[in-house]
């Protein structure tokens, strides 16, 4: 069954894309590093052939290896001694070699698992593409010499390969001999390394040449935007008439999820196909979709203040499993990485930021609504009351305008009897209230709350 939604065509992970292609395009090399998760599932080779697509590339065959009868590796043959009969042997060979004399060539009766045959980065171009080696150094001195590869991009897929040292060698040399032979930018064969963290030896990166290679992290690639996307793509859509209480939740659950998953587009997907909109059972949806850890990526927290393009030390293991990222410039950790109900983090926050997002332009609707009976039924004397419970204004604007009545000051004035409305514009006026009160305060609303306030709500909402 197809996904609802594709990576590639999300607007966050597009621009990455061509942030990348704006590398390769001014004549540059570059590594890209993609979280292990991404490799896995198959998306690491979704976007590298997109990427590849828009540029005249070629893409590097992975290392040989040889598949024995049953499947499985390739398997070198261990020689043994068989005996035959020494007549056949020549006379002088029986003479001189008499304690051989009953044994034959070394003949195969087992095998043993070995490592396969393969060869460097380097090598493979060279035989993809028939070049001549004779007249250079090494390989690379060929490949930066064939004009058929000049301007091309040779791909690599860096989980493919078996020798960290020769990936890394070849990288740092091919980049630093299309420079040394005065090729421009244009002219030069330029390597797309997509390739996991530990693909390459911990310090390769920092010995790459800035002048002809750019590092870029899949970091920060998707915003807030894209997991709405997820979300609205993903999420059941209701068939029929619903209650004003359904509709209500329903607005809310879109932000609260969007939200609560960040950047975990798996995590946003699976909220918006599996919950029921509920906070009280949110934490137990988001258990459900907690994936095994391995120790070093417990207990991390969410953090804050980072804008680096790379993820710190410290959330590497969470972020090669596409559980961290940096996401509308904030440090986020999947929530289920951190387990809610064992570790906490911060879940109440985060549900509060999508409530308040969701309800506030509610509030803000309907208080007008109410001013707008309220004005109508109070006295000037009330309203002179009213405005003055709002406080002295910093500053007169130049031009005079009408004061906006807040929820407090008009529940302030019916609380009073100053005023007297409608029963219903009394309960819609005291839910706003509430619900208002609660998200000043940064604590999320109760499902009770959401009920309450959309029996008070006139009319369906559009």
């Amino acid at each position: 069954m197809s996904k609802p939604w594709s990576l590639l065509t999300l607007p966050g992970p597009r621009k990455h894309l061509e942030s990348i292609s704006a590398v390769l395009d001014n004549g540059m090399s570059c590594v890209w590093l993609i979280p292990d998760e991404f490799v896995k599932n198959g998306f690491a080779d979704d976007l590298l052939d997109e990427l590849a697509i828009a540029h005249d590339s070629v893409h590097i065959p992975a290392p040989e290896e040889t598949q024995c009868d049953g499947g499985g590796r390739a398997h070198a043959v261990v020689p043994t001694l068989t005996a035959r009969p020494t007549n056949d042997l020549p006379a002088w060979a029986q003479d001189t070699f008499s304690g051989l004399a009953g044994f034959d060539a070394p003949t195969s009766s087992s095998t043993v698992a070995v490592a396969p045959r393969t060869t460097s980065v380097a090598e493979r171009i060279v035989q993809l593409l028939g070049l001549q080696t004779k007249a250079y150094s090494d390989e690379i001195h060929a490949i930066v010499a064939e004009p058929l590869l000049h301007g091309k991009v040779l791909v690599v897929r860096g989980w493919r390969e078996q020798d960290r040292d020769s990936l890394a060698s070849v990288l740092t040399r091919l980049t630093s001999l299309v420079k040394e032979e005065g090729l421009q930018p244009e002219h030069r064969p330029r390597i797309l390394l997509a390739t996991r963290e530990n693909d390459l030896p911990r310090t390769a990166l920092d010995r790459l040449d800035q002048m002809t290679t750019r590092v870029r992290w899949w970091w920060g690639a998707v915003g807030r935007l894209d997991t709405a996307v997820v979300v609205a793509s993903a999420r059941p859509k209701f068939s029929g008439k619903i209650s004003h209480a359904s509709s209500l939740r329903e607005i809310v659950a879109l932000d609260v999820i969007t939200e609560v998953a960040g950047p975990d587009l798996w995590l946003a997907e699976h909220l918006a196909v599996s919950w029921d909109g509920l906070i009280s059972s949110l934490g137990d949806e988001i258990e459900a979709a907690t994936r095994d850890l391995t120790g070093e990526c417990h207990h991390v927290g969410v953090q804050r203040g980072h804008s680096g393009n790379r993820p710190p030390h410290e959330l590497r293991p969470l972020w090669r499993l596409a559980m961290a990222d940096l996401w509308e410039h904030q440090l986020r950790v999947s929530p289920a990485a951190n387990r809610p109900k064992r570790d906490g983090i911060g879940l109440n926050t985060l549900i509060w930021r999508g409530q308040n997002r969701a309800l506030m332009p509610i509030v803000d609707e309907y208080r007008g609504q109410i001013e707008m009976s309220f004005r109508k039924r109070a006295s000037q004397a009330v309203l002179t009351d009213v405005t003055q419970q709002e406080g002295p204004r910093k500053s007169a604007p130049a031009q005079p305008r009408r004061t906006v009545l807040e929820l407090g000051a008009m529940a302030w004035a019916i609380s009073s009897r100053r005023v007297r409305l409608t029963q219903a514009d009394n309960e819609l006026l005291f839910s706003l209230l509430d619900v208002r009160n609660s998200l000043a305060h940064l604590q999320p609303i109760t499902d009770e709350m959401i009920e309450r306030l959309a029996h008070a709500l006139p009319g369906e909402r559009h």
